[in-house]
């Protein structure tokens, strides 16, 4: 996310705002299928790597209270790297779309910075793909992180609160070894914290990990996180549902969150057809929901619709305009999904 909020957040939120602001609504859960940001060709098959990062200074590796020694600094600048890649690879073999994950990684990196660091060229990428026969050669190109500590008291809970956070950012890149291009420039923001809840000052710290492992962590799980830019994903995302107007609808609505969509969506449908535009229109609402949690996004749109011209609410036209991009996601993911299923 990087700490920017997407279309279907933004909408997503407006829809909540609405629904709170006006009646009252059952929140649950659906699972959603996200295309990668990026569609490799279908040819792509097996993938080498290259770390072409500079070795880590006192600038790329800011403390938040100390200075770090060269030795410091060649132990986590070791471990960083490492996890990087075996994020990466972890969340590329989770996808049966590549053959082969090349685990050896090759290196070309610079122990000072000197310049500005050029892209490798078509000799360069030959080279590689003449050791390596792989499709395409994933590069982390550069990254720098920074720690923060704080131990403060907190009044309300009547304990000491401590947190670490460690912030970084990568640049990577993708080079197709078949066309001798790049495919994907990225440069990836990343935070991961912990918390810790203590009642004296002077007690241990028990759940927070030592400096080298929060590093380590965080290195993997930025690794981890841009293999979903090449692999589609899964998430979790919350949706709503009107239980307030007639008594059935609250009674649907609980038969749904509890997995009994078929009857709830019975009640729901009796509803649309009692001539009541308001309660009409909530009912086709909770119908368009039923339908996206089961990814039928056209009848989804279909029933958005219908609420919407029964009763011209904020929140209908919220989600037809949230369905709809996601059936402009969907015609990317298929492409993505076909190319697996065509190669296997």
């Amino acid at each position: 996310m990087n700490g920017k909020l997407t279309t279907e957040a933004i909408l997503f939120l407006t829809i909540l705002f609405l629904l709170t602001s006006c009646a009252p609504y059952t929140q649950f859960t659906i699972q959603v299928l996200e295309p990668a940001a990026v569609t490799l060709p279908p040819t792509v098959r097996s993938i080498a790597f290259i770390n072409r990062s500079d070795s880590l200074t006192e600038e790329t590796l800011r403390r938040n209270r100390s200075q770090v020694s060269p030795y410091e600094l060649f132990v986590l600048d070791s471990a960083i790297n490492n996890k990087f890649f075996e994020g990466l690879m972890t969340g590329i073999r989770e996808s049966d779309r590549f053959t082969e994950v090349n685990a050896d990684i090759f290196s070309n990196r610079r122990s000072v910075k000197t310049g500005v660091k050029k892209i490798l060229d078509s000799t360069q990428l030959r080279n590689v793909k003449s050791i390596v026969p792989a499709d395409i050669l994933i590069s982390l190109e550069d990254y720098s992180a920074r720690d923060s500590f704080d131990i403060y008291y907190d009044s309300w809970e009547e304990n000491w609160a401590v947190n670490l956070v460690i912030l970084s950012n990568t640049k990577w890149l993708i080079y197709d070894l078949q066309t001798n291009s790049v495919l994907d420039s990225y440069i990836q923001h990343d935070t991961l914290s912990w918390h810790e809840n203590q009642y004296a000052l002077n007690d241990e710290i028990t759940v927070l990990p030592r400096l080298l492992e929060a590093f380590r962590e965080a290195a993997f799980t930025t690794g981890y996180k841009y293999s979903r830019r090449i692999i589609p994903a899964w998430f979790d995302v919350e949706r709503y549902l009107y239980g307030s107007g007639p008594m059935g609808m609250k009674r649907a609505a609980n038969m749904a969150i509890s997995g009994d969509w078929d009857n709830a969506s019975a009640i729901w449908e009796e509803l649309v057809r009692s001539g009541k535009k308001r309660a009409m229109a909530k009912a086709a609402f909770n119908i368009a929901v039923r339908n996206e949690s089961e990814d039928k996004l056209e009848e989804a749109v279909r029933w958005a619709q219908k609420s919407f011209d029964l009763y011209h609410s904020g929140p209908a036209m919220d989600y037809i305009n949230l369905l709809l991009l996601r059936e402009l996601k969907k015609e990317r993911l298929t492409k993505q999904i076909r190319i697996n299923q065509v190669e296997e």
